[in-house]
This record gives structure tokens, C-alpha cells and sequence, in this order.
């Protein structure tokens, strides 16, 4: 929050990631561009034929979906969709569930929140004989895994920490001159 954030910069200069736009006068910001990785990939999902997709994300939805999955949300709505849910909820929290709706073709495609949870989704899934890709498509986000059968939003850390260092250094010469560098996220979807 705004208040805590003028608490540390009191103490020398400060960066945000994501931060926002209360904080900006307050410090330099790196961002990741979501948007456009999230359009790409629900692009490429219904380039592929899939147009039932769901979300699972077991924690923090909230923020997932404000960063993440809205621009996906945004893509569907444009080709006349919507994720398909758990019960009244937009997003699945338990890979069961989601798993049975896989299982009957009710569900092609499932955005997850990390790539850690998409591993977790992908052993359920299996565990119920649904085959990854094929049956399946499972796409992550951060890139920790890059495996033949798991698409994800991958993030070049080496680029990330450069570019943080950039704005620290920026931000210890120039007080008070405060800059926003945004990151480009890749998407990672070998064909299968």
C-alpha cells in the first residue's frame, strides 16, 4: 500500500513489481506485460480448435485473475465464450473436479495459475487416463518447466534481474526521477 511504500523509501530507494499506479510517484515500477502473453496464448489455444477452457487456480484467484486471467477472459468474450466453471465459481481450486469435466470432454484446455500447479493438475489428470496433451491442453505461468507436453508464460530471469538493477541504479543517481520498465513475458508452446 501507498503508506508503506513512502515508509521505505525513506530509508533509500525502492522498487515495485506490478506496483500500482498510487505508488508510482513514490517509486520505479517493473511490470509484466500479462496482457499480451494472455492474449497470445488463449489466441493459440483457439487456434487450436479448443474453445472449452477453464481456469484452475487454488490460491490467490483474485490477484491470478486481475493480472492474468482477465485478458484471457477478454479473448473468449470476443469469440462469443466463457471459461467453463466450477459450480458458481469462474475458476476451479481442486484438480478432482476439474479432472471428472476433463475426463468428459467437457473441458479441452485449462489455464493455471503457476506452472507448480500445473504439474499438480497434469498428475491428476492422468491419474484418470487423460493424456496431456492430447486430450488436454495444460498451460502454466512462470516457466519454471519447460516440458514437451506443458505450455507456460515463460519469464527470463536473467532480463527480469537486469532490468530491476537498472531501475535501482536509476533510482540511486537520479532522486526522485522515478521510471516504469515493462517485461515481456514468452510464451513456450512446442507443438505436439
Amino acid at each position: 500500500n501507498k503508506d508503506d511504500i513512502y515508509k521505505l523509501v525513506q530509508k533509500g530507494p525502492v522498487l515495485t513489481i506490478n506496483g500500482n499506479k498510487a505508488a508510482s510517484g513514490l517509486a520505479s515500477n517493473l511490470m509484466f506485460d500479462f496482457k499480451t502473453a494472455y492474449e497470445e496464448v488463449t489466441g493459440k489455444i483457439l487456434s487450436r480448435g479448443l474453445k472449452k477452457i477453464a481456469l484452475y487456480s487454488p490460491h490467490s484467484f483474485k490477484v491470478n485473475n486481475e493480472l492474468k486471467f482477465v485478458h484471457a477472459e477478454e479473448i473468449l468474450g470476443k469469440s462469443g465464450l466463457k471459461f467453463i466453471g466450477a459450480g458458481t465459481e469462474k475458476y476451479f481450486i481442486e484438480p478432482k473436479p476439474l479432472a471428472g469435466l476433463c475426463r468428459s470432454g467437457r473441458i479441452q484446455a485449462v489455464l493455471c495459475s503457476n506452472d507448480l500447479e500445473a504439474l499438480k493438475l497434469v498428475a491428476e489428470l492422468q491419474r484418470n487416463g487423460i493424456r496431456v496433451p492430447e486430450d488436454v491442453l495444460v498451460v502454466g505461468c512462470d516457466g519454471t518447466y519447460h516440458l514437451d507436453y506443458l505450455w507456460t508464460i515463460s519469464f527470463d530471469t536473467s532480463k527480469i534481474a537486469q532490468m530491476a538493477v537498472d531501475l535501482i541504479v536509476n533510482e540511486l543517481n537520479e532522486a526522485g526521477s522515478h521510471k516504469v520498465s515493462v517485461y515481456q513475458p514468452k510464451i513456450y508452446a512446442p507443438d505436439f
